[in-house]
């Protein structure tokens, strides 16, 4: 099989002729667009030898003006595929895909309305994600109606931005997911209102443009049973912190429908991070044996550090693709 029919086969939920393998990082910032973004992920890629090539977007959602007030939000310009920031990403793909081996499962990193509506417009005032989440939900518990309308906005340009991924020749999209950290105190029927139709738009989107939707649950402290309600038409893949929510893959398995899950190992501690080359292969044996072959990839919770030994990474690889 090729990376490609592995992965496609373990999405399915059929046999494979081994466990297929993800993983992936935030490059340093001299590395964020450009030839330089292109040859890094090229370089990761046969570094690694991962099976899917997942492609980072540095390319944030901004706002042309301050958004020190409600009002400032509500006034929230419209986003399209036309912004230089948007070109940028779409131009990053196009670049590494024609550089990759074709081989290999291929899937463009979007970040749905919890960082870019919530949080990435706020950065450029020096806001943290947990400073910025205060401040708009707030807002949100304010006037719920207009925020909502900017969020809407919003979601549209980044429904724009997952077909226009699938039309360059991405085979997915990792929907990276955000809102439901318990530290926040939403409860499941503000999330429900707030968080999940917009992350629904984007997914269906990606479904409808011919796309793999790769569901990702990022943060701790997550409240994992508000994804629940999600369609489950909607995605194929699961990933959420296994070990940061935490939530192991039986449970989670549970909770997302028998979808086939991505995960298994910590991003940035454990035998990953850290450890002998044994213990690391005796713990991704012992995924596979606890949660069988089928509608299984092998993943971190999240990126893993930008120091990350590489070879470490295709050791772990390398150990699935036999089992």
């Amino acid at each position: 099989m090729t990376k490609r029919e592995r992965v496609i086969r373990a999405v399915r939920g059929e046999e494979t002729d081994g466990i297929p393998s993800c993983f992936s990082m935030h490059f340093p910032p001299e590395y964020a667009n450009g030839e330089s973004a292109v040859d890094a992920h090229i370089q990761f890629l046969k570094q690694t030898d991962t099976d899917i090539l997942k492609i980072m977007n540095e390319n944030l959602v901004t706002c042309d003006h301050e958004l020190i007030t409600r009002q400032d939000y509500e006034s929230f310009q419209k986003i399209s595929a036309e912004q230089p920031f948007m070109k940028r990403q779409l131009d990053l793909v196009k670049r590494i895909l024609e550089e990759a081996d074709g081989k290999c499962f291929t899937i463009g990193t979007l970040h749905s309305v919890g960082t870019s509506a919530m949080y990435h417009p706020f950065k450029s005032l020096g806001y943290g994600y947990d400073q910025s989440r205060k401040i708009f939900d707030a807002w949100l518990n304010e006037a719920p109606e207009k925020v909502l309308e900017s969020m809407k906005r919003i979601t549209d340009g980044l429904c724009e931005l997952a077909v226009k991924y699938i039309e360059a020749g991405l085979d997915g999209v990792f929907v990276a997911s955000l809102g439901a950290e318990r530290r926040f105190g939403l409860t499941r029927e503000q999330f429900l209102e707030w968080v999940a139709p917009f992350d629904q738009m984007i997914m269906k989107t990606v479904k409808d443009a011919g796309g793999y939707c790769f569901l990702h649950v990022c943060n701790r402290d997550v409240n994992l049973d508000y994804y629940r309600d999600y369609d489950e038409n909607l995605y194929d893949v699961v990933n959420w912190g296994t070990f940061e929510v935490p939530c192991s893959i039986r449970e989670g398995r549970e909770i997302f429908h028998q979808k086939t899950v991505m995960g298994g190992l910590a991003n940035r501690q454990g035998v990953l991070a850290a450890g002998s080359e044994e213990a690391l292969i005796n713990t991704v044996h012992s995924i596979v044996e606890s949660y069988g072959r089928k509608g299984l990839i092998l993943g971190a919770d999240c990126t893993v550090a930008t120091e990350q030994d590489l070879s470490r990474i295709k050791l772990a690889v390398e150990t699935a693709r036999k089992l």
